[in-house]
């Protein structure tokens, strides 16, 4: 009978007790329970729990009883057998929260871990799974099994089909982990949905994960060679710290105070993707590269702030990354110095956690939390200035073709005189980075140089004269054959796209893929003509 068991299991959602998520799902498991049939318990499998019902022979009466019967309970008869029928599997799995723990017995592992917390698993079990627990949970403790269930999506094939092995389109995981490793695999799978949807497998993105394994392993072992004459004796204070050693910290809080945010969303691909981009776009792509300079000049007074900031947020930056690929960050992690820990090194992690020594496993180190002392968004800002004018002149650099190693000339005009000492303090930078022969560095009421390349931020004017550096006609003459052949196939593209067959017969990920490249050439044309205008100006 599943009427009395189906209440008080909707009741429990409806009221808060238990969170589904997504909410969405939460109508989902109502209607189930709202609608709910009598449950045939009984099933003939090999596996499983036999059922406690026992045949007697002589008088055809059933025995049901918690302890195994010798006789039959309604004549006496000794010569009885048992169900061979077992229970329905999501019977047994129903009693998984509290049975394990030794249910009915009041064990300490009973007391302490039921009711459990958060339970994750898979959407298409909500009802066959989910509800079961939390009616039997209701039924045999009085209490919920847990307080939240958070739902995930299936993983499909690249056509979004299930994996079946009719269709054989399966994927043997044990494959992927032996071509691009577990920590690839762990880390494309939980990068690759949200909460409740599929998700489609590529081999590309695995590749993907395992790049980005493979940035972080070099990552490291750069940090590493650059740490082996460090002097963890010596105790920097906050003016050793230069304005990239300030930004990286203050940026390395705000991503901990993002992954936590969104791991306490149960948004944990989110969060992910957020640990990425700092790792990748921030610490080795800009933080490495402008710390160089400092590290490679013994004679440098600011060098050891530079080796600590490196060790301090490599560290934790490994563990912010453990629980998403936890091979590759307690290899690395096994390898850092001591004093690399933060406990060791910043007094205020020291006082929150009141560790004294490292751990001996990553695994049980305290997972980072912001600190007020990183708290530094002036650096923050000043720092974002210093970088958006190194991407301009990339992008002027690669727009215009004029190499990525050849050093160009700038001039940047502030339009402020905040912007002017900003530039001013990162000059080294943008030299150095940005690959500049010639830098000047002025007020935006000076004369601006003409047959130049521009760009606008908030605070500067960017110009790099090309005009010696190119032949304008003939790259006019490039660019307008470049635009004339890709306006032909977008133009080709929104044929197809309007065409009612193309969209009645192709498959849907044809028709995306579709809309994607022709979206693509768009916003290439657009490029072009922008270039081209500038061009024409010259």
């Amino acid at each position: 009978k599943m009427k009395p068991l189906a209440e008080p299991a909707a009741k429990v959602v409806a009221d808060g007790t238990i969170k589904i998520v997504p909410e969405r799902f939460t109508k989902v498991y109502q209607n189930w329970l709202e609608d709910i049939q009598d449950w045939c318990i009984s099933r003939q499998i090999w596996w499983g729990h036999r059922i406690p019902v026992w045949h007697c022979d002589d008088c055809g009466q059933m025995t049901v009883q918690v302890a195994d019967p010798t006789q039959c309970a309604h004549c006496g008869n000794e010569q009885i057998r048992q169900e061979e029928d077992a229970l329905d599997t999501w019977f047994s799995s129903a009693l998984w929260p509290f049975s394990t723990l030794g249910w009915p017995d009041e064990t300490p592992d009973y007391r302490y871990f039921y009711p459990n917390d958060v339970l994750i698993t898979g959407s298409d079990i909500l009802f066959f799974w989910v509800a079961r627990m939390i009616f039997s949970g209701l039924e045999m403790t009085g209490k919920v099994p847990f307080h939240t269930v958070v739902l995930h999506g299936l993983i499909r094939d690249n056509q979004g089909r299930k994996f079946s092995k009719s269709l054989g389109n399966g994927i043997d995981p044990l494959e992927v982990v032996d071509k691009y490793g577990a920590d690839a695999l762990r880390f494309m799978l939980v990068t690759g949905t949200t909460p409740g949807n599929d998700m489609r497998f590529y081999w590309d993105k695995v590749e993907g994960a395992r790049n980005f394994a493979n940035k972080l392993w070099n990552a490291s072992r750069f940090v590493l060679m650059n740490l082996a004459d460090w002097d963890d004796a010596a105790v920097h204070c906050e003016g050793d710290f230069n304005l990239t050693d300030r930004w990286i910290q203050h940026r390395f809080n705000d991503t901990v105070k993002d992954v936590n945010r969104l791991l306490g969303e149960y948004q944990y691909g989110e969060a992910a993707r957020a640990i990425y981009d700092f790792i990748w776009s921030e610490f080795c792509d800009w933080y490495i590269e402008l710390v160089k300079p400092r590290l490679y000049d013994q004679e440098d007074a600011s060098r050891g702030a530079a080796q600590e900031t490196l060790a301090i947020v490599l560290e934790g930056t490994l563990r912010l990354l453990h629980p998403f690929m936890p091979f590759i960050t307690e290899a690395i992690w096994q390898k850092l110095p001591a004093r690399s820990n933060p406990v060791a090194t910043a007094e205020a992690i020291a006082e929150q956690t009141g560790q004294t020594e490292l751990p001996p496993s990553i695994t049980v180190t305290q997972y980072p939390t912001p600190l007020g002392a990183w708290e530094d968004p002036a650096a923050a800002g000043r720092m974002q200035l210093i970088i958006d004018t190194i991407k301009a002149l990339r992008s002027i650099r690669a727009e215009f073709r004029l190499g990525e190693h050849a050093k160009i000339d700038a001039v940047l005009m502030a339009t402020s005189a905040d912007a002017l000492a900003i530039l001013e303090e990162g000059r080294s930078f943008i030299e150095n980075i940005g690959k500049t022969a010639e830098l000047t560095i002025q007020t935006a009421t000076e004369s601006k140089p003409a047959n130049s390349a521009t760009a606008l931020l908030a605070g500067v004017e960017i110009y790099v004269p090309v005009g010696g550096l190119i032949d304008v006609p003939k790259e006019i003459e490039r660019l307008t054959k470049e635009a004339g052949a890709t306006e032909a196939d977008m133009t080709k593209l929104r044929g197809k796209l309007a065409n009612e067959g193309f969209l009645a017969k192709a498959r849907p990920e044809v028709i995306e893929k579709t809309r994607e490249e022709a979206a693509a050439l768009e916003e290439k044309l657009t490029a072009i003509n922008g270039r081209l205008e500038m061009l024409r100006k010259l």
